[in-house]
Formats: C-alpha cells, sequence, structure tokens
C-alpha cells in the first residue's frame, strides 16, 4: 500500500516537471524578446509618419506619443537580451514593413484612416504578444517587462479605438 502511494506520487510529481530543455525555454524568450523589439520598431515608424503626414493635430499628437513611449518600451526590451547576447532585430518584420510601406504611400484622409486602423490591429496583437510573454516567458526579467508593458499598450488601444471614433 505505502509502495503503490510513493510510485503514485512519483508519477504525480514527475508529470508536473517541466518538459521543456531550459535550451528550448531559452530559445522561446529570445523569439518573444524579437517579436517585441519588432512591434516596437513598428510602432516608432507608424508613429513619425503620423507626426509628419497627419492633417489633425490629435493624429500628430498620437503619433508623437506612440514614438516616445515605444522607444521607451524599445530602449526597456533591449536591455533585457542585450547583456545574455541575444541579437535583436533592428528593422520591423517583412509584414509590418509592408504595412508601413503601404502607410507611406497614402495621405490625406485614407492615410489617417489607414494609420488607426493599422494602430489598432497592431496594438492588439503586440497586447496578445505581451500577454503570452507574462503568462510564458521563463527569464524573471521578461515576465515583468511584459506585466509592466502590458497596461501602457492597452492605454494605446484605447486611445486609438478614441481617434477612430
Amino acid at each position: 500500500m505505502a509502495l503503490r502511494l510513493l510510485l503514485a506520487l512519483s508519477a504525480a510529481l514527475a508529470a508536473c516537471a517541466p518538459l521543456e530543455s531550459p535550451e528550448r525555454a531559452a530559445t522561446r524568450d529570445a523569439q518573444l524578446v524579437r517579436g517585441i523589439v519588432q512591434a516596437n520598431l513598428a510602432e516608432i515608424a507608424a508613429g513619425k509618419l503620423a507626426v509628419s503626414k497627419a492633417r489633425t493635430r490629435a493624429l500628430r499628437q498620437h503619433g508623437q506619443r506612440m514614438v516616445r513611449e515605444h522607444t521607451l518600451l524599445q530602449a526597456e526590451a533591449s536591455e533585457l537580451k542585450s547583456a545574455q547576447g541575444v541579437p535583436l532585430p533592428t528593422r520591423p518584420d517583412a509584414g509590418q514593413e509592408a504595412a508601413l510601406k503601404k502607410l507611406e504611400a497614402m495621405s490625406g484622409e485614407s492615410f489617417e484612416r489607414a494609420y488607426l486602423e493599422q494602430n489598432l490591429k497592431h496594438h492588439a496583437e503586440i497586447l496578445q504578444l505581451l500577454e503570452r510573454t507574462a503568462s510564458r516567458a521563463t527569464d524573471p526579467a521578461l515576465r515583468a517587462y511584459a506585466e509592466r508593458a502590458i497596461p501602457r499598450v492597452r492605454q494605446h488601444l484605447e486611445l486609438a479605438g478614441r481617434l477612430a471614433g
């Protein structure tokens, strides 16, 4: 009886053991950081476009805020892995770059509408990435970064929603 209980307890503890190797966890954390860095780079670039192309003061101010706040988030994210030697991207991903090129080609009301649509969509994606990072990252500093960034990105999403009407 005691042996069965010990075997059952051992099996239960083994089931609770992490299935992921430390190397795989580190690779996943690095991928999360790269995604965060690319998202910040895309928001900085899009914000700069809004500053230079938006007709309305409110949208130009929103663009300035996105540049300022995502630059801060970028600096914090870059510090996370720089000490560990993880190479960080210097450009948004291909999809983000394609969306930025479309925005660059637009002007006037069509630019403003497209910028806000992209801003809403992109911030929803960033929020999902940060929530995934907060729950799945093994690096405590990375989890803490995501937890600090989530309220800021939620606020960006709300601000863009109000501007979009």
